[in-house]
């Protein structure tokens, strides 16, 4: 007997898989790839986002005017796991209050350093697009780097044993999740849990896993 066809990923995600192309380095395409392969898409873009056009638009940068909101809301979850995952954000625990943010103020000022090499171009370039998404990137690198801060002056330190799972898991899931609630009003844990798996090429990150390390 045949194995049924593994269904095919909507046509945003490759949309948006194809433009983090354009400027991704190639050491992460296979991640790109794990991530257009996970299976929550199609039923995630059956979701309607709780957040505006212009904000969906916001996370994304330009887009085609033909893509729907669901289709803008799904891209923006790609957008946003591919970057955590490639910024390498983390969460931490109290052992681990030393790290700070400043690594990643120093990305995104060198990412706009190279933003402006491309602009010297010309703005309507092909160049100035492949700038615009790295100006987006810097942009998600400052405030990660600000929210990590803010995260040393919360009372609740996050839930997690030193040795449990990566810093760099544990803070994919928060991140994520928070992500997730910002654009569809929940933090959708299992659906967390599934990109989680696909981004990390893992086997045993379960939806009661990110519940537990987003308390």
């Amino acid at each position: 007997m045949k194995a049924p066809p593994k269904a095919l990923p909507p046509a945003a995600i490759v949309a948006e898989r194809d433009r983090l192309i354009g400027s991704a380095e190639p050491e992460w395409q296979p991640l790109l790839d794990r991530l257009c392969r996970a299976t929550v898409w199609n039923q995630l873009s059956k979701r309607s986002p709780v957040i505006t056009r212009p904000q969906l638009i916001e996370q994304l940068g330009t887009v085609d005017g033909k893509w729907s909101d669901r289709d803008l809301a799904v891209r923006a979850v790609l957008l946003n796991s591919y970057c955590l995952v490639t910024l390498g954000a983390r969460t931490f625990t109290t052992a681990e209050k030393d790290e700070r943010g400043y690594p990643y103020l120093t990305r995104a000022d060198r990412l706009r350093a190279e933003a402006a090499a491309l602009l010297e171009e010309g703005e309507d370039s092909e160049a100035a697009e492949h700038a615009r998404a790295i100006e987006r990137a810097a942009a998600f690198c400052e405030r990660e780097a600000y929210d990590i801060t803010a995260a040393f002056d919360e009372a609740d330190t996050p839930r997690a044993k030193r040795h449990q799972v990566s810093p760099h898991v544990r803070g994919f899931c928060r991140r994520l999740a928070e992500a997730m609630r910002y654009i569809y009003g929940d933090a959708s844990y299992g659906t967390v849990a599934s990109i989680a798996t696909a981004a990390f090429d893992r086997t045993d990150i379960s939806k009661e896993h990110v519940r537990y390390w987003c308390k």
